[in-house]
């Protein structure tokens, strides 16, 4: 082994040890939200690196434009289920209507 190895082999696992000891805390488990609720953290907003110059696409840029056609998706999700050979597959089709309300685009 390198004399450099050699001085800090220990730092390592120490570093480890140090980092399982403060996650688990004193009551021997990792915390969890069901724990919870925990206080907030926040930091407040630095106005002078903050740009706030947002502009808003017209509508008639193509990046916004509707582009699928018929029943076509816009969207798709792909999410990971609780076991690894399953997965969620979901989609949008801009055509949604809720109480009888018409769409949007027809």
């Amino acid at each position: 082994m390198p004399k450099v190895m050699m001085k800090c082999w220990w730092k390592l696992p120490l570093a480890a040890a140090v980092l399982v000891l403060s996650v688990v805390g004193s009551n021997g488990e990792i915390p969890t939200t069901l724990d919870g609720p925990f206080d907030p953290v926040t930091s407040p907003l630095d106005h002078k690196k903050f740009r706030g110059l947002a502009v808003d696409l017209p509508d008639s840029d193509p990046r916004v434009q509707w582009q699928a056609r018929g029943f076509e998706p816009e969207q798709i999700s792909i999410s990971l289920s609780t076991t690894p050979d399953s997965i969620w597959i979901s989609w949008v089709t801009g055509f949604g209507q809720f109480c009888g309300e018409t769409p949007v685009r027809q």
